[in-house]
C-alpha cells in the first residue's frame, strides 16, 4: 500500500506542478519539438503512474483474477451479512471505480471527438471538392477563389492546405512559399493529432491542472515549431512578414484546423525577431530525446521521493512504538 500511495502522490504532484513548467517553456526560447515530446511523454508518464498506483492499490496481491474474484466475493457477504468493510476492501473498492471512472471518461471523450472530427473533415472535403482548385505536391492545396489571404490545413485521413486567391495575389513569392511551408510543417508533424489529444485530456480530466492548461500549450507550441521550420527555408523575417500581412483581419479557420495567423501572434512574432541561429537536425534531435527521456522519469522520481521521504518519516515513529 505504501508504493501504491507514493506512485499516487507522484502522479498528482507532477499533475499539479506541471503547468509552470510549461509556462516557463513558453516563455522561454525552449526548442518547440522538445516541448511538444516533453509535453507527450509528461502526461503519458503521470497517466501511467497514476495507473500503477490504484493497480497496486486495487490487487495488493498477486494475480488479477483471483484478486478479482475475492473482491467481488468479500463484497457479496459483506451486503449479505451486513458486517462494515475492512479498510483495505473499502480502499481497493475505491481504486477499482476511480480508473473505472477515469478510463471511461477518457474512452467516451475520445470516441466523442473522433466522431466530431470526421463529420467535420467530411464536410470540409465536400465543400472543397465544388469550390476550390486542388494542386497536386507532397499535400494537396486547395486554393479558393477568395481575395482576402488566409491559409489553413486539414489532418484526418485526407490532409490537405487551403489557400485564397488573394494569399497569391498580395503576397511576394517568399512569402507565399513560407506560408505554405508553415502549414506543411503542421501536416508533417501531425500538429493536429496533438492538439486534438490536447482537448481530449482537458474536457476528459478537467481537474488535473497539467491537462487543463495543455491545449494553450499544445496549441501554442505547434505555431511555433512551424514558425521556426518555415523559418529555417524561408529566413525570420520573411514569415515575420507573412505572419504580419495575414494576421490584419483574417478569417478565423474552421474547426480542428490550423491556420498561419489563427492565434499566439504575439508571442510568435517575438520569439521569430530574437531567432538568431538555426539548431542543427542533430541538436533537435537531442534535445528532443534528453526531453521526452526527463519528462517520461519525472513522475517516477516524484514518487519515489514521496516514498524515501515517508519511509523516513514514519521509520522513527515505527520503532518508538515497537519499543514502547
Amino acid at each position: 500500500m505504501t508504493v501504491a500511495l507514493s506512485l499516487l502522490l507522484g502522479a498528482v504532484l507532477v499533475g499539479w506542478l506541471s503547468p509552470r513548467l510549461l509556462h516557463a517553456m513558453l516563455e522561454r526560447r525552449v526548442d518547440p519539438t522538445a516541448a511538444l515530446a516533453g509535453w507527450t511523454m509528461l502526461v503519458i508518464g503521470c497517466l501511467l503512474t497514476g495507473a500503477t498506483g490504484l493497480a497496486f492499490a486495487f490487487l495488493p496481491g498477486h494475480g488479477l483474477a483471483p484478486q478479482i474474484v475475492d473482491l467481488l466475493h468479500e463484497c457479496w457477504l459483506m451486503l449479505k451479512d451486513g458486517s462494515v468493510p475492512q479498510l483495505h476492501e473499502i480502499i481497493s473498492v475505491a481504486s477499482m471505480a476511480t480508473g473505472m471512472l477515469i478510463a471511461g471518461r477518457l474512452i467516451h471523450t475520445y470516441a466523442r471527438h473522433t466522431r466530431h472530427q470526421r463529420r467535420s473533415h467530411r464536410r470540409q472535403t465536400n465543400l472543397l471538392r465544388v469550390a476550390a482548385h486542388p494542386e497536386a505536391g507532397a499535400y494537396t492545396t486547395m486554393w479558393l477563389d477568395h481575395p482576402q489571404p488566409f491559409a489553413y490545413s486539414i489532418g484526418g485521413t485526407n490532409p490537405a492546405i487551403v489557400a485564397t486567391r488573394g494569399l497569391r495575389e498580395r503576397l511576394p513569392d517568399t512569402e507565399l512559399a513560407s506560408v505554405l511551408e508553415h502549414e506543411r510543417a503542421h501536416l508533417r508533424g501531425r500538429h493536429h493529432a496533438l492538439v486534438g489529444l490536447a482537448k481530449v485530456l482537458a474536457t476528459a480530466l478537467p481537474w488535473i491542472p497539467l491537462t487543463q492548461c495543455s491545449p494553450h500549450f499544445v496549441s501554442t507550441m505547434v505555431e511555433i515549431a512551424a514558425d521556426e521550420h518555415a523559418a529555417r527555408r524561408h529566413g525570420p523575417r520573411t514569415v515575420l512578414s507573412a505572419l504580419a500581412a495575414l494576421s490584419e483581419g483574417a478569417p478565423s479557420p474552421p474547426p480542428l484546423a490550423l491556420g498561419v495567423a489563427s492565434g499566439h501572434v504575439q508571442l510568435r512574432v517575438q520569439r521569430l525577431a530574437q531567432q538568431k541561429r538555426h539548431r542543427g537536425r542533430v541538436t533537435r534531435g537531442l534535445n528532443t530525446s534528453l526531453a521526452a527521456v526527463t519528462a517520461t522519469v519525472t513522475p517516477l522520481a516524484f514518487s519515489a521521493a514521496v516514498f524515501l521521504l515517508g519511509t523516513l518519516a514514519l521509520c522513527p515513529v515505527l520503532m518508538r512504538l515497537v519499543d514502547g
